[in-house]
C-alpha cells in the first residue's frame, strides 16, 4: 500500500530540556552580567515552554494513527534500527541490507546518560514537583 505522507512526532521528556534551555541561557548571560539572575533566567524560560508542550499534546490526535507514529528521542538514542525499521514499516518499506547500511553513521558515539535532573532544578532555584506538574498534560498524553 502505498502512502503519500508519513509523519514522525518525536518527544523528549519536557523537564531536563527546559533545564537545559536555562543552562544554556545562564552560561551565555555570565558574558555580560554579574552576578548572573539565575532564577529569574529560570523562571522566564519554564513558563513560555509549557503551552507549547500543552498544544503538541492537544493537536497529535490531528494526524491519522495509520500515517504517524510516535517516537521517544531516548528510544532513537537507544536503537535508532530499531525505530528506523518502524518507520519503514509505516510507510510499506521493507528494511534492506542496503537501507541498513546507509543508516549507518561512522564514529557515533554511544548515547551518553542523562544527567540528574534534580541536582539542576536545585540549582535554578527551581521546584521540581511544580516543574513536572506544568509539564504534565504534555507528559502524560505522548511519553
Amino acid at each position: 500500500m502505498e502512502r503519500d505522507v508519513a509523519v514522525v512526532c518525536t518527544h523528549r521528556d519536557p523537564v531536563p530540556v527546559a533545564l537545559s534551555m536555562v543552562a544554556m541561557i545562564t552560561y551565555a548571560a555570565r558574558m555580560h552580567r554579574s552576578p548572573v539572575p539565575v532564577e529569574k533566567i529560570a523562571r522566564c524560560v519554564d513558563r513560555p515552554a509549557r503551552p507549547d508542550a500543552h498544544r503538541a499534546g492537544r493537536d497529535r490526535g490531528a494526524i491519522a494513527p495509520e500515517r504517524s507514529i510516535d517516537m521517544r528521542f531516548d528510544d532513537f538514542m537507544a536503537d535508532e534500527f530499531c525505530v528506523a525499521e518502524r518507520v519503514y514499516g509505516l510507510v510499506g518499506e521493507p528494511v534492506t541490507d542496503d537501507a541498513r547500511t546507509a543508516m549507518r553513521v561512522p564514529g557515533r558515539p554511544p548515547a551518553r546518560p542523562t544527567r540528574r535532573r534534580g541536582d539542576d532544578v536545585r540549582m535554578f532555584g527551581l521546584n521540581e514537583d511544580e516543574l513536572c506538574e506544568g509539564f504534565s498534560p504534555y507528559v502524560s498524553l505522548l511519553l
